[in-house]
């Protein structure tokens, strides 16, 4: 098979100065009464290169195995290296042409699905930026204030109590947590509570705190005095 990349192709100018210095060392080798056999021998190459160096139309030596052999041939010969490079020197280097790299430019079919990825994830980015904002927007004033609660019956202080228990009522914000002495207790739909405590003899103080989801906590103790009916 021809090959193309090892071939020696070299345009008019390029053939005629090569041409011009295998006329030139064939003269020199006449000139010195030596074979082309010697030749070979010295240059360790086939007879035939020989030949090719001069007459190197049909070479299919690359250009720079041609000057490298040239060089070689002209020590041979005795021809001195201003000589022979000056010779050299005006062969024109050829350029290999070599074919442009194909630039792969992505297809519509898959642009289409890059392009609505990124749509899709910037209108979700919005959608999610519109929930959080409208959410501080609709707290905004819950953020910085004391969650707030309110007990029944304990508007004018202690409570006094007959029995040994006592249901605390009462009413909180929403989403808020409470507790009664550490203990959770559970609110409704309407924010309701009801809790039962029981009560030892005398006064009995019972903490309630309240718990909102933006840490904030308010306290407050309540007093109920047990008093047992005597029998």
């Amino acid at each position: 098979m021809f090959d193309a990349a090892r071939s020696f192709r070299r345009n008019a100018a390029v053939e005629h100065k090569f041409m011009r210095v295998a006329k030139f060392v064939q003269a020199k080798r006449h000139s010195s009464r030596l074979s082309v056999s010697k030749a070979a021998l010295w240059l360790r190459v086939p007879e035939s290169t020989v030949i090719m160096l001069e007459d190197p139309e049909n070479s299919d030596l690359s250009s720079a195995n041609m000057q490298g052999l040239y060089r070689r041939y002209a020590t041979f010969l005795g021809i001195d290296d201003v000589s022979i490079n000056a010779r050299l020197d005006a062969v024109p280097r050829s350029k290999s042409i070599l074919p442009k790299r194909a630039v792969r430019r992505p297809s519509i079919g898959l642009i289409r699905p890059l392009v609505l990825t990124r749509l899709a994830n910037g209108v979700l980015m919005v959608v999610v930026g519109a929930v959080v904002m409208g959410y501080l927007l609709t707290h905004a004033s819950k953020i910085g204030r004391l969650p707030q609660f309110s007990v029944d019956g304990f508007e004018g202080g202690a409570v006094l109590s007959a029995a040994d228990s006592y249901v605390i009522r009462g009413t909180v914000d929403y989403s808020s947590t409470l507790l009664v002495e550490g203990t959770a207790v559970g609110v409704d739909e309407t924010n309701r509570f009801n809790h039962k405590v029981y009560l030892q003899p005398g006064l009995n103080l019972l903490d309630v705190t309240v718990l909102n989801n933006f840490a904030k906590s308010s306290s407050k103790q309540l007093r109920i005095i047990y008093s047992p009916r005597q029998q």
